[in-house]
């Protein structure tokens, strides 16, 4: 190891104080759990996560159409203030350059590229 780097790691080693460097289990209020108690959030714990994994898998969210798609790919692009003329964005009909000015952005600004897609 390089001299100066164990000097420094040294240094910072002693220059901590102690209470970072291990943790009192008197401050904790988990610590005073008996064992039952602890087996008793552990199980609402996973009740919780279940019932939450359950709830996720049931939820269906409306699918967004294909022309939605591309929609908000034009529209993030629109919105970007650092695209400059000459930009290449990708979009669900393949990648198109910008060639609208940096003021205005338009839809109509974007042209496909010769054989992408």
């Amino acid at each position: 190891m390089n001299a100066p780097v164990a000097v420094l790691l040294l240094i910072s080693l002693l220059a901590a104080p102690a209470l970072c460097l291990a943790q009192d289990a008197g401050d904790s209020a988990d610590a005073n759990l008996s064992q039952e108690e602890w087996r008793q959030r552990v199980n609402e714990a996973r009740r919780r996560s279940d019932d939450f994994v359950a709830n996720a898998r049931n939820r269906k969210g409306e699918p967004f159409s294909d022309s939605d798609r591309k929609k908000e790919a034009i529209e993030r692009a629109t919105r970007d203030p650092t695209l400059r003329q000459g930009d290449i964005v990708a979009t669900d009909r393949g990648f198109e350059m910008f060639v609208g000015s940096s003021e205005s952005r338009q839809p109509g600004d974007f042209v496909p590229l010769p054989g992408s897609k």
